[in-house]
């Protein structure tokens, strides 16, 4: 397991100018507030 591999998939190429933004940007914020409400409730 030397290689990384990425936590979420990245969006392809082509689906940027549909969301208007940089889709990893909101992907890795609900990221963290996922892991901010799993960590809550433990």
């Amino acid at each position: 397991m030397s290689s990384k591999s990425p936590i979420c998939p990245m969006p392809e190429p082509q689906h940027f100018s549909d969301y208007g933004f940089e889709p990893q940007i909101d992907y890795f914020q609900v990221s963290l507030n996922l892991f901010s409400l799993n960590s809550s409730e433990k």
